[in-house]
């Protein structure tokens, strides 16, 4: 598998984890609307299913687009994947995540606190539900 040039290139981890998500995402989401009379009693806010009709498979794919895209970019100018021929240690593979999360952390919270303080983002954009 690892001699395979779709899995050598740079890219393919963050292709697979879209293709994963968006998976997982639709199986939730046909749930979700096939089990709708069951689960609303059990909905803390009953508001949250008519806020998601704003969400539409477009918004979907620009996201992708947009989580893709600059990936794409930097691999197709800077190729740097070249794998090892064993796998990493255990304590490795634990840094790399714990290093992962905090990062992700670091990048995503000012993006996610934009989105609740800056007008344009809170009306287009906001998680929350006021």
């Amino acid at each position: 598998l690892r001699l395979q040039w779709w899995f050598k290139h740079d890219s393919f981890e963050p292709i697979w984890a879209t293709f994963s998500f968006s998976v997982h995402v639709n199986i939730f989401s046909f749930i979700d609307k096939k089990c709708a009379s069951f689960a609303s009693p059990y909905l803390i806010n009953p508001k949250s299913r008519d806020a998601k009709a704003v969400y539409k498979e477009n918004l979907n794919r620009a996201a992708s687009t947009a989580y893709l895209l600059p990936i794409l970019l930097f691999d197709a100018f800077y190729p740097r994947r070249n794998l090892p021929l064993s796998a990493p240690g255990f304590f490795e593979v634990c840094a790399g995540v714990a290093v992962g999360i905090w990062l992700y952390d670091l990048i995503f919270f000012p993006i996610h606190l934009a989105m609740h303080k800056i007008p344009f983002f809170v009306q287009k954009l906001s998680c929350s539900s006021s």
